[in-house]
């Protein structure tokens, strides 16, 4: 987890980009190309961001629960949950989609997933690039879903709404486990309650349901509910900074 966030209009004038992203709303970019998401156009935006890391944070978590919430309903996360079902009769809701988020995501930092792309991105002059989110509708669709641990936790996150798991049930939870700097949130994974037993969720780092960071690494720790009534409070308060993308497919 870096930090960071974004929102477009697909049909942007590169000539007439809206720079008012400098002062708390996204600003609208030209479609780009991304080879992960082959011949089909990429829409991207960008959202400059307080210099306060936590703040970065809180920008960044209450983006990732408006895109997981979003999504939980598209017809592609929809037909994802369908796939991860049929593929593990066996096993509960819960570890059919671990199980296929583990064997069908890959993990990849965000500068590697910015990389391919980097010199078609205009308009963010020389603010460097503090997060980068793929939603999960979009992730799904990739010839190889790639995301870091902020993208496996929307796409977790999706999944278990579209089982029937309510938002308020379910948490992102960040901690700080580099004990190089361990007063800044460094990872972000989940937590859901399901039959009254807390269960943590890390679809990029665990290996099996329950796992997460031990408590001997987790030198912070906030869990931000999916259900929060601070959403739209929170995503309006951004001040001028860094920049964060948010990669999207092009709508349809």
């Amino acid at each position: 987890m870096n930090k960071a966030n974004a929102k477009r209009d697909a049909n942007a004038d590169p000539s007439r980009i809206d720079r008012s992203g400098e002062g708390g709303q996204p600003l609208t970019m030209p479609l780009i190309q991304h080879p992960s998401f082959g011949s089909q156009p990429v829409k991207y935006d960008v959202t400059y961001l307080p210099d306060d890391p936590d703040g970065q944070v809180a920008i960044t978590i209450n983006r990732m629960r408006q895109y997981a919430r979003e999504d939980a309903g598209s017809p592609e996360i929809q037909r994802e949950l369908r796939n991860a079902l049929r593929s593990y009769p066996q096993l509960s809701p819960l570890e059919a989609i671990f199980r296929w988020g583990k064997t069908h995501t890959r993990f990849l930092n965000d500068v590697d997933i910015v990389t391919p792309i980097a010199g078609g991105l205009k308009g963010v002059g020389n603010h460097p690039i503090i997060e980068t989110l793929v939603r999960p509708r979009d992730l799904v669709i990739m010839a190889q879903p790639t995301e870091d641990c902020d993208g496996h936790a929307m796409y977790g996150a999706s999944m278990l709404m579209a089982a029937g798991v309510p938002p308020s049930d379910i948490w992102f939870v960040t901690v700080a486990a580099d004990p190089a700097d361990p007063t800044q949130f460094s990872h972000v994974y989940l937590a859901a309650m399901l039959n009254g037993v807390r269960v943590p969720i890390d679809i990029s780092h665990g290996d099996y349901p329950g796992w997460e960071v031990p408590a001997a690494r987790r030198y912070r720790v906030a869990e931000w509910s999916l259900n929060s009534p601070m959403e739209s409070l929170l995503l309006f308060g951004v001040a001028a900074y860094g920049a964060y993308k948010i990669l999207e497919r092009r709508a349809a």
